[in-house]
């Protein structure tokens, strides 16, 4: 129900920010954040919108059959290297992270010149685009914000969800 909420909220201020424009959803294929797309776009019932599923915006991996125990050995492990640097075991380090977010963002940025770079059948052409809302995950979503302003890795660690 928090999730749902929460997603409806930010689903009428969105609608509020961007009103009648044109407006292109990158989402994680990650359940919760496909739950909260659907949350989000009851706000845009009554608008044509453009959506599109973007494996790239997946939040890290941190490895295989995640052990509670050894978690938390994992994560204290983690902040002797740092949160951009440290590879979860069978998992992701940020850096890899950074490397697809870098490569959406490239993307994203041909894509608004010209449709067809992204999967599904569009409604909308790619240049009457006005707006980009990602829906994904909280490390993501800062390194995303890391890739696009230039943030160094001291910048990055000091910001949390």
């Amino acid at each position: 129900v928090f999730l749902a909420t929460k997603g409806t909220a930010c689903g009428l201020r969105i609608r509020e920010m961007i009103g009648d424009e044109s407006v292109r959803f990158y989402f994680s294929p990650y359940m919760r954040a496909r739950q909260t797309l659907l949350a989000i776009l009851k706000a845009f019932d009554d608008q044509e919108v453009e959506v599109a599923s973007e494996p790239r915006l997946r939040e890290q991996d941190f490895g295989n059959f995640q052990d509670p125990e050894r978690m938390d050995l994992i994560f204290k492990e983690r902040e002797k290297f740092g949160r951009f640097w440290f590879r979860f075991p069978n998992g992701e380090a940020g850096t890899d992270v950074f490397d697809r977010t870098s490569d959406f963002i490239s993307s994203m940025f041909n894509g608004m010149d010209r449709a067809g770079l992204h999967d599904g059948e569009t409604k909308i052409p790619a240049e009457k685009i006005e707006n980009y809302v990602l829906v994904t995950h909280g490390l993501l979503m800062r390194i995303f914000c890391m890739c696009y302003l230039k943030w160094t890795v001291v910048e990055f660690e000091q910001v949390w969800n």
